[in-house]
């Protein structure tokens, strides 16, 4: 349990050290994911390593959902 608590740890303090385009390179991020990144906090590093927040494309949800329904069968 302390193992998983420390690779915790070191991903929460790498997270906002690192900008995520130095992340991809970076060997300290290949070393820490080959030993594993916590399910606590996979889904923050997810994020981080594909940069969703500069990637996100805003009211694209509701924009589809204002499409007109096509129809399945002719």
């Amino acid at each position: 349990m302390d193992a998983h608590r420390h690779r915790e740890l070191k991903w929460m303090a790498l997270l906002p050290t690192t900008p995520p385009a130095q992340a991809r390179k970076s060997k300290k991020v290949r070393r820490l994911l080959i030993e594993g990144v916590p399910s606590s906090v996979r889904y923050l590093v997810w994020c981080h390593l594909t940069d969703s927040k500069a990637r996100a494309l805003p009211n694209v949800y509701s924009q589809l959902g204002k499409r007109g329904r096509v129809p399945v069968f002719n």
